[in-house]
């Protein structure tokens, strides 16, 4: 596991060193950028960026989706987008949506009704970008979230062949673990993949990893390495362009 693409924020604090993570063997940082309709961006994001240009790094920036109807999601959507077509660029990943809900939320409003706002969400930033974003999440998250119930909306029966056009970047804790059968055959676990893609692109496969540069856990991701039709890996598959 020789690539790393690491992904930071706030969490982080101001002492990140993505120059020295760098010669540690990262390749690439998603850096998060906004969250809900807020228009101010995250803490460090705008020192994290400058961090990634002078040190060389691929960088791209994440927005943290908000699923409740108090946070409209063609708005979430502008405020990403003004804040990195105005201030940043878009960097070389695609720009990247954070999509998750916490166990104590499961429930609390329809799958129908959070699904057409995921759609809102990444149909209105690929308006305005011209981009399919990168969607992270997990095969629990997108059950809970953005699976859907009523077979007569053509819309959500339709989501699935629609997801697999945007890069995946799934959350698997269990993934690159290895185990012996009954037989004492050893197995490694491969990202468990969400309803609707069938490969992915980069996996996010500890939240509370440490690596050079930084002083706290962060989040540690894979590429995927196997190339597609077009020889390209998923790190690849994740740049803009």
């Amino acid at each position: 596991m020789s690539l790393f693409v690491l992904d930071i924020s706030h969490w982080q604090g101001p002492d990140v060193n993505l120059q020295t993570a760098k010669e540690a063997g990262c390749r690439a940082v998603y850096i998060k950028a906004t969250e809900g309709i807020n228009p101010n961006p995250d803490q460090h994001f705008l020192h994290n960026v400058a961090k990634a240009k002078a040190a060389g790094l691929q960088w791209g920036a994440y927005h943290f989706f908000k699923w409740a109807p108090q946070y409209d999601p063609l708005q979430q959507a502008q405020v990403f987008y003004r804040l990195l077509s105005g201030q940043t660029g878009l960097g070389q990943l695609r720009p990247a949506f954070d999509i998750e809900l916490s166990p104590r939320e499961t429930g609390v409003d329809s799958t129908e009704r959070v699904a057409w706002r995921v759609h809102q969400l990444l149909t209105e930033f690929e308006r305005l970008s011209g981009i399919k974003a990168t969607i992270y999440t997990s095969f629990t998250q997108w059950e809970r979230m953005v699976v859907w119930r009523n077979p007569k909306k053509l819309w959500a029966r339709d989501w699935p062949s629609r997801a697999k056009e945007h890069p995946l970047w799934v959350a698997d804790y269990e993934a690159f673990k290895t185990w012996k059968d009954n037989r004492g055959i050893e197995h490694t676990n491969a990202p468990r993949l969400p309803r609707g893609w069938t490969r992915w692109d980069l996996c996010q496969y500890s939240g509370s990893g440490t690596f050079p540069g930084f002083k706290t856990k962060v989040d540690l991701n894979r590429p995927n390495d196997d190339p597609d039709a077009n020889g390209r890996d998923g790190l690849d598959r994740i740049k803009i362009g």
